[in-house]
């Protein structure tokens, strides 16, 4: 028996599609995530995700569905490998979910992000924000602090505008 509380693999990187409907706080997304095991041997992969999410399915990066368990109290999906990854080796599952999730409060005051307001204004700028930063869990990741290549791919209402970080490839409209 190996006992080991190191993490059994890393993240190499998470390509999401999602479209989101920002005045209904609904969300749909397919996200495909590549990892390397660490560790010889592993079964399954343990992801963060917002428990507000519905899982509609998993797969491997052929297309075959996947078995998974989603625990909404721990905010966790972890997902059974089809068959068990030696220490290097590298695999990529596919999970399409949707859901109503709220962004979450935002903690940084206004004046601190905006730091050209100064006495001479009345009143701070107004305008809506659908942020959906990484604490809201919105896309499946590990739990550590690992850093890893991503492409994002948002498609909103005609209305709505979209920010990140990063090179823009395309824009259409």
């Amino acid at each position: 028996m190996i006992v080991t509380f190191g993490e059994k693999f890393d993240l190499l990187r998470c390509d999401v599609d999602l479209d989101i409907q920002p005045d209904r706080f609904f969300l749909s997304a397919k996200t495909r995530l590549e990892v390397e095991a660490r560790l010889p041997g592993v079964e399954s992969l343990k992801f963060d995700l917002n428990a507000a999410v519905e899982i509609l399915r998993v797969s491997d990066g052929e297309g075959r569905p996947m078995s998974f368990s989603q625990d909404k109290d721990r905010h966790t999906l972890t997902v059974a490998l089809l068959q068990p990854l030696e220490k290097g080796q590298v695999a990529a599952v596919e999970v399409y979910y949707r859901g109503i999730l709220q962004p979450p409060v935002q903690t940084t005051d206004i004046a601190q992000v905006i730091p050209f307001l100064d006495n001479s204004h009345d009143a701070l700028p107004e305008f809506d924000s659908y942020l959906y930063s990484q604490s809201a869990s919105w896309y499946p990741s590990t739990s550590d602090t690992d850093f890893f290549q991503s492409r994002l791919r948002i498609s909103v209402p005609p209305l709505y505008s979209t920010v990140a970080v990063g090179e823009l490839v395309q824009e259409e409209t």
